[in-house]
């Protein structure tokens, strides 16, 4: 049984080497960072996550690629860009897209976007 997440995090990881697994939900949904596209400009830092939905949406979503700032001093985030495609790892059709960065918002404890949080500013 402990062989299927390293064969999963092996496929992973070699399809597209970036992509490193930082949290998997009870739902199923696996969340994703690339720590290799991180950018860091004094206490602000900018990352791309990757959400892989483990079931599709009524609008056909399977994935998120998200492009986040996070501010380590003030412990708040805000959405730079964010895609949503029709395939797992930002495959397939994009089928929707928002490039304008969105407001600051104050990241709650305890959630998934605390996780990326502190991965971005440890």
């Amino acid at each position: 049984m402990r062989l299927l997440p390293i064969l999963l995090l092996i496929f992973c990881c070699s399809a597209s080497a970036e992509w490193l697994i930082f949290s998997k939900a009870d739902n199923g949904d696996k969340h994703y960072v690339d720590l290799s596209k991180m950018q860091t400009n004094k206490h602000l830092v900018s990352i791309l996550s990757l959400v892989n939905f483990s079931q599709t949406g009524s609008d056909g979503l399977l994935s998120n690629r998200i492009h986040e700032e996070f501010d380590c001093l003030k412990e708040r985030v805000r959405i730079l860009s964010l895609s949503g495609y029709s395939e797992h790892f930002a495959g397939g059709k994009e089928l929707h897209s928002q490039e304008k960065p969105g407001e600051w918002t104050h990241i709650s404890p305890e959630t998934v976007l605390s996780e990326r949080f502190l991965i971005a500013c440890r």
